[in-house]
């Protein structure tokens, strides 16, 4: 078993049937079903937000169930995240760069479906 940082892109598409990348984030979460699943506490706001008219109880619930860890945005990993927007080796928004720092700081691979996210260091596995 492996630690997995997930992107909030991997969470809205498993979540939303009409997602275009719904299928790849089933079968993404299904492959990962071993895994220790990790999420910045930014992911955890980011994925409550489009939920605004459902239920963020169906996320809880799903994070209870798969146990996920809704990992704190420490000064550690907030230091981390700042060095790798300031290296200029990415150009990543806030959320999306702590991903990334999450996983770097944990030193294990990170899912997402945003290709220059991916991109952004080896960790980085994308999802089609």
């Amino acid at each position: 078993m492996a630690d997995l940082v997930l992107d909030a892109s991997v969470l809205i598409g498993f979540f939303d049937a009409g997602d275009a990348n719904h299928h790849a984030c089933v079968a993404g979460l299904r492959q990962a079903a071993e895994d220790d699943l990790l999420v910045p506490a930014t992911v955890y706001v980011e994925v409550l937000g489009p939920l605004r008219d459902g239920d963020p109880g169906l996320i809880d619930a799903f994070f209870e169930r798969r146990g996920v860890d809704v990992v704190p945005v420490t000064a550690s990993l907030a230091r981390r995240a700042a060095r790798l927007r300031a290296s200029g080796s990415t150009s990543l928004s806030v959320p999306d760069v702590l991903v990334v720092a999450t996983a770097v700081e944990r030193g294990c691979d990170f899912l997402t479906c945003d290709r220059a996210q991916a991109a952004a260091s080896p960790l980085g596995r994308f999802l089609r």
